[in-house]
């Protein structure tokens, strides 16, 4: 039994140096002739699908890669334009109009309260005086002060009826 499994063991070792040495030889089988037209035909069709593949892959990457950053870029040019621009006009004009209505405001404000102060100032000062000429001397001792702060303009009358 040990002669039968030595026997196959060999044979199986022997079939498979056959097995190689005939792939080997029928590499070596393969003749081309570079000069026959069908050899070069079949070359410029491998150079051409070669030629092509590599085409496509740089132009897609290249096209991809350019398309990407342009329009990024363009994005970004735009959007910071846009919102820089927005974003002034937004502000200047809500800056403005706040800036406008705190001086309308202001501007009345100062305007009623120094109409209010200045013409009471006035009455009293220029009121009094009048009350004096109008009233005579001896009215003008009596009322004084109290018919300018009192009286204004009906000082005169005021002074005429009652005191002179």
């Amino acid at each position: 039994m040990s002669e039968i499994c030595s026997t196959e063991a060999h044979n199986s070792t022997k079939e498979l140096r056959d097995d190689k040495k005939k792939a080997q030889d029928g590499e070596e089988e393969i003749d081309i002739d570079l000069d026959a037209p069908e050899t070069e035909k079949a070359a410029l069709a491998i150079q051409n699908v070669v030629l092509n593949v590599v085409l496509n892959v740089v132009l897609n990457v290249v096209l991809n890669v350019v398309l990407n950053v342009v329009l990024n870029v363009l994005l970004n040019v735009v959007l910071y334009v846009v919102l820089n621009v927005v974003l002034y006009v937004v502000l200047n004009v809500v800056l403005n109009v706040v800036l406008y209505v705190l001086n309308v405001v202001l501007n009345v404000v100062l305007y009623v309260v120094l109409n209010v102060v200045l013409n009471v100032v006035l009455n009293v000062v220029l009121n009094g005086a009048v009350c004096g000429a109008e009233c005579g001397a001896e009215c003008g001792a009596v009322c004084g002060a109290e018919c300018g702060a009192v009286c204004g303009a009906e000082c005169g009358a005021v002074c005429g009826a009652e005191w002179c």
